[in-house]
């Protein structure tokens, strides 16, 4: 299961804390991995909000 809505299953504190709390081999895992159109919207999001901090 990869990560939603920033929960981290039971990991750390009631599925809630650091990303250093999740296992690594389930954070790089090639299930968790974005592709294709959803990458695409994920780096558009994030030029929008870096713009705004420039």
């Amino acid at each position: 299961m990869c990560l939603i809505c920033n929960q981290i299953e039971i990991y750390g504190n009631h599925g809630k804390g650091p990303v250093w709390w999740y296992p690594m081999e389930k954070m790089y895992s090639d299930e968790c991995r974005v592709e294709g159109d959803e990458l695409e919207q994920m780096k558009n999001k994030l030029l929008v909000e870096l713009e705004k901090l420039l």
